[in-house]
């Protein structure tokens, strides 16, 4: 029921300090009386802004606001302290007027007690704090940026410094911090309609932007502007060169995400892609959208197994997880918490536990360059993976400009078309109710399994159990290494972790020696390859006239006459047999070759790649190697 303020008069006066200048001792040094200044000189400024905000009359209580008008304004406010809700509330100039807690007498200036309730009722008669029930955190109103910041005991401790001078003491603080949270103890929710920018409060379901009040609880604010008519031509050149157009969509829904409070669509975004390939400028770019005091850099594993960790997430709005390790994720509990609709438990390290609504909870960004594999096998999980691949690679100097996500962040302009691009993908996701690559949940466990562990993926794809048959150790290796390069993922760490992943997966696999094209060859006993339908891909070696093998992968009927159909004379076409193909295993040493730069075909994995690369074998051979098998390689020479 709506309560009418409006005959209320009895607004209490607050008590104005007398205009004279502040009595230094003479015992202080020139350099702290030169540090006072300068705090004053800035609490004054900062007292200089005046604004108006609505209160209860009855209660003399700051309203929260509830309701809104077509435009975005608010018209509906409610008080914590009574539960009334009115649409006649009272205004209120913000205009701080602290006592000095000194009398002026005909004999001089007598010092008058100092009482800590006295003081802390006096602050908040003439300043906006709040104290969250939850958390014990104080928060103040901050005038330069105006939003609440949970920053209110060290800006009480400037208060003191300035309104008590030199008789403001460590136990006097403590003494009126303890008195003001117990004054201004409130339970109290973020905004969910609005964020702050640096030029008002920004509605990002209507795009509509309103005047900055204290009466919306915001704790975030972007460091940009928002202007309507803004737009990033060269940032959207930068991140269609390092996504690529077909994932252009996906990316932009997963940043205009960030703007929805809650978590609607229950989404952990992930970039997947090996270095040097753009992951970090645009993670860099997402930072300096919202801002670095808006961030937290948890990893998906501390997120999942720190209580303390996860506590730095409250009231962020994105968690960036930059280079998360391999290591096993065992639970996944917390993980899918913060990206649902569930109240999650959280501790600051020395503090009390405290519930964490979704609102109050960030969206979660990481990036690596291989998935860590997990336990958990549930729908649930895998229906949260919102994996972006970052394919194309850039070498400083050659296609990339070093820190460039930096260079175009200091453009307000391009900033502020960043935050218009970010907040078409909001629109798109309230109008679709989901992400346009809305993957089923197969699809996105087998996109998962490939990229967190290629050996299983391999396996399941491509080998059965057949008791009695058998493949040799090498050539398997060698179509495993092939078939992670088609589908662009990293091969397994060594040929040792893939044979432990086979014996895991089919069990009845035993490791033995047989006699191969009259040699002794080490095979794996009772495992086959499985025979794939003539719409399944299929591998072949392409030899030309001028005696240059390469291998294609083709799907569908009339394979031959596809290939027939390339330029290039054609002599032989067979499919490949892999028993001349190269491991890793099969290399002496990897080295750069001055000079030599150019398109080559990968002794390893037969594709065709830019590269100066070459490895050495141990019959002497010289061959040409590219960069992601020379970062298999010593990564296999480094790992036990």
């Amino acid at each position: 029921m709506d309560v009418d303020h409006a005959d209320c008069n009895t607004q209490p006066k607050p008590t104005i300090a007398p205009d004279v200048p502040f009595d230094f001792s003479p015992d202080l040094k020139p350099e702290t009386i030169e540090a006072r200044k300068t705090l004053m000189e800035a609490i004054a400024e900062a007292e200089a802004r005046e604004f108006l905000y609505m209160v209860c009359p009855t209660e003399w209580t700051l309203l929260h606001v509830t309701g809104y008008d077509e435009k975005g304004n608010s018209n509906r406010w409610h008080c914590p302290k009574c539960g009334k809700e009115t649409t006649t509330p009272l205004e209120r100039k913000y205009h701080p007027s602290p006592k000095t807690y000194v009398e002026f007498t005909q004999s001089g200036i007598k010092e008058l007690p100092l009482k800590a309730q006295e003081i802390a009722d006096d602050i908040k008669a003439n300043y906006l704090f709040k104290t969250d029930r939850k958390t014990l955190r104080v928060y103040r109103y901050d005038e330069h940026g105006q939003v609440w910041i949970d920053d209110g005991h060290l800006y009480l401790q400037e208060l003191l410094a300035r309104i008590l001078e030199h008789r403001n003491t460590e136990s006097i603080f403590k003494n009126v911090l303890h008195c003001l949270k117990c004054i201004t103890y409130e339970e109290f929710e973020p905004s969910k309609a609005v964020i702050a920018t640096t030029n008002g409060l920004l509605n990002p379901e209507k795009r509509t932007l309103t005047p900055f009040t204290p009466n919306e609880f915001v704790v975030q604010q972007i460091p940009h502007k928002f202007a309507p008519e803004a737009k990033c031509p060269t940032i959207l050149k930068m991140v269609t060169e390092i996504v690529g157009e077909n994932q252009l969509t996906v990316l932009q829904e997963s940043i205009g995400n960030i703007f929805l409070k809650g978590h609607p669509f229950h989404k952990i975004t992930i970039f997947i892609g090996g270095g040097g390939n753009g992951k970090g400028q645009v993670l860099a770019l997402i930072t300096h959208l919202v801002g670095v005091e808006n961030v937290s850099n948890v990893t998906l594993q501390a997120l999942c197994s720190d209580k303390f960790e996860r506590a730095t997430c409250y009231r962020k709005m994105v968690n960036l997880g930059r280079d998360i390790p391999q290591s096993k994720i065992s639970v996944t509990g917390n993980a899918k918490m913060m990206s649902g609709d569930d109240t999650m438990t959280m501790q600051n390290k020395y503090g009390q536990p405290f519930q964490a609504t979704p609102d109050n909870l960030p969206k979660q960004f990481y990036s690596c360059n291989q998935l860590p594999p997990s336990d958990d096998d549930t729908d649930a999980w895998y229906r949260r993976q919102n994996l972006i691949a970052f394919n194309n690679h850039f070498v400083a100097g050659e296609n990339a400009v070093p820190q460039i996500a930096d260079k175009l962040a200091e453009s307000e302009t391009e900033m502020s078309g960043l935050l218009n691009w970010a907040l078409e993908g909001t629109a798109r996701l309230l109008k679709n109710k989901c992400f346009s690559a809305n993957e089923n949940i197969e699809e996105n466990r087998e996109k998962y399994v490939k990229n967190s562990n290629p050996a299983q993926a391999f396996i399941e794809a491509n080998l059965v159990h057949e008791q009695d048959k058998y493949i040799p150790e090498k050539e398997c290796w060698s179509k495993v290494g092939l078939w992670c390069a088609e589908n662009g993922i990293a091969s397994p760490r060594n040929k040792g972790a893939f044979t432990q992943e086979l014996t895991k997966q089919i069990p009845q696999v035993i490791q033995t020696s047989a006699r191969v094209e009259g040699k002794s060859t080490h095979v794996y006993m009772n495992v086959t390859y499985k025979q794939h339908d003539e719409n399944q891909p299929t591998l072949y070696a392409v030899t030309t006239v001028t005696g240059v093998t390469t291998s294609l992968i083709l799907s569908g009927k009339n394979e031959e006459s596809k290939i027939k159909s390339i330029s290039s004379p054609v002599t032989t076409v067979t499919p490949v047999t892999n028993s001349s193909a190269l491991t890793l295993d099969d290399l002496k040493a990897v080295y750069w070759a001055e000079g030599q730069f150019g398109k080559k075909l990968c002794c390893v994995c037969g594709y065709e790649r830019e590269t100066s690369w070459t490895a050495e074998t141990f019959k002497g051979e010289q061959k040409p190697l590219c960069e992601d098998c020379v970062q298999a390689y010593h990564k296999m020479r480094v790992e036990p």
